[in-house]
């Protein structure tokens, strides 16, 4: 079972400094970059279209070639996949509690200094400049990880290693309304409001 609170300590890379390791993939993307359509975004400039799907520039494809070039997955390991703003932060909770219930006791639990997104990694939010997805090895089977990479761009190694996926849906109106409010809220200083 994870059985520790997951903090940056924990994935320094015993290596390099994580880099070296990813120069293909990061070189491969700046190529990319270069030939993919692009349009206006919502949350950020601009959105590139890789593969059928919209992506932050900066953020989201990025990750997605890392976990498909890099991650390796384990028969063990458990994902909770959603599109973003869908509940995963509650479900986190209750699956990592679920999972690790008879470790700890209420006093101690790890929830309750470290939070859901401590315990329970997301992959498209993991740090890969200060913890390669390689460190992601130190956490024990089985391991607890989220995702909001879209189903067909999961690296195959993923899909046919026979772990689990637990998939969480919400109604896409709310799940829009849930986003303009996040956005708005933390470009509210930056960029000034936006209207619905």
């Amino acid at each position: 079972m994870a059985t520790f609170p997951l903090t940056k300590q924990a994935y320094i890379s015993k290596t390099n400094d994580g880099k070296e390791e990813y120069k293909e993939t990061y070189q491969k993307y700046n190529e990319m970059l270069q030939t993919l359509p692009k349009g206006r975004g919502w949350i950020s400039q601009h959105v590139l279209q890789y593969q059928g799907f919209w992506f932050n520039l900066n953020i989201g494809l990025k990750v997605t070639l890392l976990v498909q070039n890099h991650f390796k997955p384990r028969p063990t390991d458990i994902f909770l996949a959603a599109f973003v703003k869908c509940g995963t932060t509650w479900l986190r909770t209750l699956m990592f509690a679920t999972m690790n219930r008879s470790l700890h006791d209420f006093s101690s639990h790890p929830l309750l200094n470290t939070g859901p997104h401590g315990c329970f990694p997301c992959l498209d939010t993991h740090n890969f400049s200060d913890c390669p997805i390689s460190d992601l090895e130190a956490i024990p089977s089985p391991r607890l990880l989220a995702t909001h990479i879209p189903y067909p761009l999961l690296p195959e190694s993923m899909i046919a290693s026979g772990c689990k996926f637990v998939y969480i849906w919400r109604d896409p109106k709310d799940v829009f309304v849930s986003m303009f409010f996040l956005i708005n809220m933390e470009t509210n200083t930056s960029l000034g409001s936006r209207q619905m």
